[in-house]
This record gives structure tokens, C-alpha cells and sequence, in this order.
């Protein structure tokens, strides 16, 4: 491989690690992150070996653009470290689920007793605390 080709690897897996980060999946981004790493050092490499030294701009351009991605999934992963250590408060998510079924018996005129508003508030949001806590890294 050139270091044309090289330099071209590198920008393609840091463009494909930018959209994994847009899409919210890290695990992605730091793959792509880590074989533009590897391919970055390899172009270095060829540098040392047979090329000019220092060295040329476009290199520091590369290294910069590295270390914003570096920077990117940093903030992603807090981000996702922090989402997934909020206590959820199962009485409050329950009781506004109950809110927005109440709506289906005043505003749409659903016959509903208050016990089947709650017993079905009480299925969705443990649906949902299930859901989020399958979802959420460990």
C-alpha cells in the first residue's frame, strides 16, 4: 500500500467513525477509530523508512483530525455513562403514563376505571424501565 492510499484509509475511517458517532454507536466509532489509527501509524512508518522527514502538512492535518474523533467518542461515552446511571423513579414515569392515559377518558371519552389506567400505566413504564435497562451498556 502507498502512503496515498494509506492517507486515503485513514480519512475514510475517521469519516465512517464521525457518522457511527452521529448514528450514537460508539462501539462502531471506535473501530473505524482504531484502524485509522493503526493505518495513520503504518503511513508514519513509511514515512521513517523511505520518505521525506519530517513528515508533510497534510500528516499533522491527519493527526488533528484524529484526535478530534478521539475527542468526539470521549463525549459520547460520557454522555452514554451518565444516561445510563440516572436512577429512574418507576412512580413518577408510572404516575405520568397514568397522566397520559387519563387523557383517553376525558378527551376521547374511553371508558376506563382508575384501576385499569393504573394497572396499564404500571405495565408500560415497566415495559420501558425493561427496555432502557436491556439497552443500556453495563
Amino acid at each position: 500500500m502507498t502512503r496515498d492510499d494509506l492517507l486515503v484509509t485513514v480519512t475514510t475511517n475517521l469519516a465512517s467513525a464521525r457518522r457511527s458517532l452521529a448514528a450514537s454507536l460508539p462501539a462502531a466509532a471506535l473501530t473505524y477509530l482504531g484502524m485509522a489509527r493503526h493505518d495513520f501509524g503504518m503511513y508514519l512508518g513509511l514515512q521513517c523508512g523511505g520518505g521525506p522527514w519530517p513528515p508533510p502538512p497534510e500528516a499533522e492535518e491527519v493527526r488533528k483530525a484524529i484526535h478530534d474523533v478521539e475527542g468526539m467518542l470521549c463525549v459520547e461515552l460520557a454522555r452514554l455513562h451518565a444516561a445510563a446511571n440516572q436512577e429512574v423513579d418507576l412512580g413518577a414515569l408510572t404516575a405520568d403514563i397514568a397522566s397520559g392515559i387519563e387523557v383517553l377518558k376525558t378527551r376521547d371519552g374511553v371508558e376506563l376505571t382508575r384501576e385499569q389506567i393504573l394497572d396499564r400505566a404500571r405495565n408500560i413504564s415497566t415495559g420501558i424501565l425493561g427496555n432502557h435497562l436491556h439497552r443500556s451498556p453495563s
